[in-house]
């Protein structure tokens, strides 16, 4: 009970932007559960996302490392593929984006989950293609979620988030995806995503770990 207590506060912690003291909430939930059990691997979770939200990378990897080689790996093919793509996001943060890219290239289970997962991978892909200057694989990759999405939004729901961040990048493929300060549709669109409590909110725990407008943030000229 104790352990999922500390859980429950860590989580409250890093909605509130308290990543440090989230850590050693995660850390003491530990202490309450056999080790490898599937408790500590939540905790361990855990413990990942607060040091990835505080720019941790040092710290996140090794959580992430811990946790593809907890025992319950073996039994979780949709829990591995989770892992994998936190490894890439973080990988991703430290601008290594040639060894993310390289890491997306492995079949990922959580890309049958058509909407989150498989959306969020595919726009991480395009934010890649864009670091390492690969214009016209990023209009591809871009064209093809376009039209994914669009078979999508028929069938499941689609968030309203991962639309505006389909249009946004649409707009700034006009300009080879240079993203001018002059570019008035384009800062309104940024302005929208970086809102917070409205439909197209950044939300932690969600499957954008890179938050699109920080990153496109920093894009700007």
């Amino acid at each position: 009970r104790i352990g999922f207590a500390l859980i429950n506060i860590c989580q409250l912690k890093i909605y509130s932007g308290s990543y440090a003291s989230a850590v050693i909430d995660a850390k003491n939930a530990q202490e309450y559960y056999i080790q490898n059990s599937f408790n500590t691997a939540i905790s361990k979770e855990q413990e990942f996302y607060a040091y990835f939200y505080n720019s941790d990378q040092y710290n996140a990897l090794k959580c992430i490392e811990d946790l593809l080689e907890h025992s319950l790996i073996d039994t979780g093919e949709f829990r591995k593929s989770k892992y994998i793509y936190y490894q890439s996001c973080v990988l991703f943060d430290s601008g290594k984006y040639k060894a993310t890219l390289d890491l997306l290239k492995m079949s990922l289970e959580i890309e049958k989950d058509k909407t989150r997962w498989n959306i969020s991978l595919r726009i991480l892909n395009i934010i890649i293609f864009i670091e390492l200057d690969k214009i016209d694989e990023a209009g591809r990759s871009l064209e093809s979620l376009r039209k994914h999405m669009e078979r999508q939004i028929k069938e499941e729901e689609v968030k309203p988030r991962d639309i505006l961040i389909v249009k946004t990048l649409r707009e700034l493929e006009k300009n080879n995806f240079e993203f001018s300060s002059k570019n008035v549709t384009v800062i309104k669109m940024l302005k929208e995503l970086s809102e917070k409590d409205t439909a197209v909110a950044w939300e932690h725990f969600s499957t954008e770990l890179i938050p699109f407008h920080k990153w496109l943030e920093r894009r700007k000229l």
